[in-house]
């Protein structure tokens, strides 16, 4: 099975990929490092606690003091879905398309498209590594087979 990924992202004549607005602060760190081409999420100043997604308390002291660490791109795809039908232009364009959560470690998963060339290659189980994206001014992280391609 073949991608379905369509037309360069950032083609003046497609429509612009979906982005959230107003984005909470706590993703700052996380939204920056995407734009650097790097993984960052937060760890509890008090205990050094990794979190995915953000909160406002430590899941494991309640601690209320975070720094942004940056982490391993490369996984194993935990979970994932084939999507056939987009109700957006941007996503309609591009199917059939994969979405993969990819599990980095320390209990951080990590939701995104998959890049990969060929849908018939995903599976759970799958090793992965992080390919960062940019589309309508915003970059996205997305997931292809470890061992293939550069980042960007």
């Amino acid at each position: 099975m073949e991608s379905g990924r369509g037309s360069p992202a950032d083609d003046p004549g497609c429509a612009q990929r979906p982005f959230p607005e107003p984005v909470s602060p706590m993703f700052a760190d996380y939204l920056a490092g995407l734009e650097r081409g790097v993984l960052v999420v937060r760890e509890c100043a008090a205990c050094g606690a990794r979190q995915w997604p953000p909160r406002a308390l430590c899941a494991r002291c309640r601690g209320a003091e975070f720094r942004p660490v940056a982490i391993a791109d490369t996984g194993v795809v935990h979970t994932f879905t084939v999507v056939h039908r987009g109700f957006d232009p941007w996503f309609a364009d591009r199917v059939p398309f994969g979405i993969a959560v990819a599990d980095l470690g320390d209990g951080i998963r990590i939701l995104g498209d998959y890049l990969g060339d060929d849908l018939g290659t995903l599976a759970c189980g799958l090793p992965v590594r992080a390919r960062y994206e940019r589309s309508g001014g915003h970059a996205f992280v997305g997931w292809v087979p470890a061992g293939t391609g550069p980042a960007r």
